[in-house]
């Protein structure tokens, strides 16, 4: 003979009860793993790390061999798309000549140089281009978190004819995998190149651009 139980209202309950907490703690799994997988990254700032390598060597007929190695590493925790990237090689000479100054420390700052003077840097060589944001459809570069894009210049100059190398580094990119912007690249009248992203760049439109300050290597 089969017995048929009714739970009781206190039963019942517990049983909703049961299902509420295992739906809730499904529901808040979910919003764990899109929070930390899709939202938090896309929240954060983007953390683009520019570092510059310059190696040299005499080559056989006494010329100079110069490499240069720019690395930009991914410190973020979303994919980088680059849009674009320029980067300019000066040299430079120090004259024999004393250029000494020393501000009024009174100003409330002071600049002291007693050393040679500088000459003006002389253009040597130039890499520049755009990528899928800035219009080239079929040209990606995407870094991911943890991960480095490595560039090299190449270039030989006449043996001592500059004491030091400056790097300059211009690099735009976005954490949009679907955002466009109109770009151009423009070449100066020292002959270098830049890029001209009509002032779209980091006025919350998507877009960074930046410019390194240019760092100084001997040879």
């Amino acid at each position: 003979m089969h017995v048929r139980t009714h739970p009781s209202r206190v039963e019942h309950w517990r049983h909703i009860a049961e299902i509420v907490a295992i739906v809730a703690a499904a529901i808040w799994a979910l919003y764990v793993f899109v929070y930390q997988e899709s939202i938090k990254p896309a929240s954060q700032p983007p953390e683009l790390q520019p570092t510059y390598t310059v190696e040299h060597a005499l080559l056989p007929d006494g010329n100079e061999f110069v490499k240069v190695r720019t690395e930009l590493r991914n410190n973020g925790a979303s994919t980088i798309y680059m849009a674009g990237l320029s980067m300019n090689i000066y040299g430079e000479r120090f004259e024999n000549v004393d250029v000494s100054i020393e501000s009024d420390p009174s100003s409330g700052s002071v600049h002291a140089n007693r050393t040679l003077k500088r000459t003006t840097p002389v253009f040597l060589y130039a890499s520049a281009f755009l990528l899928k944001p800035f219009g080239r459809k079929d040209e990606e570069l995407n870094i991911q978190p943890s991960t480095s894009f490595n560039g090299f210049g190449n270039f030989a100059i006449a043996p001592r004819q500059y004491d030091v190398v400056l790097v300059s580094l211009e690099w735009c990119f976005t954490k949009d995998p679907n955002g466009h912007w109109p770009a151009r690249i423009v070449k100066r009248p020292d002959g270098s190149y830049k890029i001209d992203d009509e002032g779209q760049a980091n006025k919350g439109l998507g877009l960074f651009c930046y410019f390194g300050p240019g760092q100084s290597f001997s040879l």
